[in-house]
């Protein structure tokens, strides 16, 4: 065998593999493209038996990830109103701009008693709004690390 004839085997297997794993990418994200898509349905089929004339919706989190996910999915009912608690307001605010009349954005940071406090407050104003009873709490806030101990 020639050096040529040993390069072009290994130019061969070497695009080989890279072939199979683009395949192998490619059928990961289809994968998770399904999942995502079956939970979307899960949640628009659990949304439209329970939210009712007017839905009033609590979520914790929502400035990115999950509750934004969550938020925007809810969102797609025309009789959803959702209170959103985040840390980072003017953030959460610019995502759901489109829909300010249906959303309010509150500041929310688990480490801020005071903070926490406020949401709670601001939690009873808007239930009071309309129709008694919240439709649905999610809680997604959560907490990395505790404070230092001197705080």
């Amino acid at each position: 065998m020639s050096s040529s004839d040993g390069q072009s085997w290994l130019s061969q297997l070497v695009c080989a593999t890279a072939a199979l794993g683009g395949v192998a990418c490619a059928a990961v994200f289809a994968r998770r493209a399904q999942r995502v898509s079956k939970a979307r349905g899960h949640l628009q089929a659990l949304l439209n038996a329970s939210a009712g004339t007017d839905a009033r919706i609590v979520i914790t989190g929502a400035s990115s990830g999950i509750g934004q996910e969550m938020a925007q999915q809810l969102l797609r009912h025309p009789s959803v109103t959702l209170l959103l608690g985040c840390r980072d307001k003017k953030r959460t605010e610019a995502v759901f701009r489109k829909l300010k009349d249906r959303t309010k954005v509150h500041r929310l940071d688990l480490l801020d008693p005071d903070s926490v406090q406020a949401f709670a407050d601001e939690v009873h104003l808007f239930l009071r709004e309309g129709q008694p009873g919240l439709r649905m709490l999610v809680n997604n806030a959560g907490v990395m690390r505790p404070p230092a101990s001197g705080k």
